[in-house]
């Protein structure tokens, strides 16, 4: 009972720590909608990414907004949607895409897009991270770090330094692999030197024995 409870323990403090880190690195989140001119709103992509510059709109009959679990707006955006592609004459479509970055306000709340105040389109933020021990095609470091460690492949790159190498960054973008080679060169070292003084050692104990057993045959 006491080993379960602290596994448990450890296991709240990890996430804890890790979203923590996650939050001071600090994250936005990339949306795809494909929206249809007869108001059918789609999800085309969704990933959370490190903090970029984010969608400010203020004019448009549509407005994308994100709530928290208690109805409260967290971000409220106008956005203008062009049906059209600009050839001589133009020519209407039937469907665009809005993609954009927009604010990432954790796993506990929802998006919403509207058409003059009617709501086309609802997603819960907590499908970001499903909690299956496995770095679905969703999900990374930002989203869900307990699925998605920093040791892990999850196509996001984080280069501040945290004690970990990142396999997703490029050589040499990450602070902590550029560190690993000095820290295994001084291991080697130690290594060496280690077994320097055990041959040493050794080498001193045989010539004592062969000095002994010298001595012994002359008398």
């Amino acid at each position: 009972m006491k080993k379960s409870f602290f596994m448990s323990l450890c296991f709240i403090v990890y996430i804890f720590v890790s979203s923590t880190i996650s939050y001071a690195i600090g994250s936005s989140l990339k949306i795809g909608l494909n929206v249809c001119i007869n108001d059918s709103v789609t999800l085309d992509a969704l990933k959370v990414i490190p903090k970029s510059e984010e969608f400010q709109g203020n004019s448009g009959e549509y407005d994308i907004k994100i709530v928290d679990g208690e109805g409260n707006i967290l971000y409220d955006a106008k956005v203008h949607l062009n049906f059209f592609i600009m050839t001589d004459p133009p020519r209407e479509v039937n469907n665009t895409i809005f993609y954009e970055a927009i604010p990432f306000y954790g796993t506990n709340t929802s998006i919403r897009f509207y058409k003059n105040e009617k709501l086309l389109f609802d997603y819960d933020l907590k499908n970001l991270c499903n909690n299956d021990n496995y770095c679905n095609s969703n999900e990374n470091y930002l989203s869900c770090p307990a699925d998605c460690p920093l040791d892990k492949k999850d196509g996001l790159c984080i280069k501040e330094q945290d004690s970990v190498c990142d396999p997703d960054c490029p050589q040499k973008q990450d602070q902590d692999c550029t560190a690993a080679p000095a820290q295994v060169k001084t291991d080697n070292t130690t290594r060496i030197l280690i077994a320097a003084i055990i041959a040493v050692i050794l080498l001193f104990i045989i010539l004592f024995i062969m000095i002994r057993i010298k001595t012994g045959s002359e008398k």
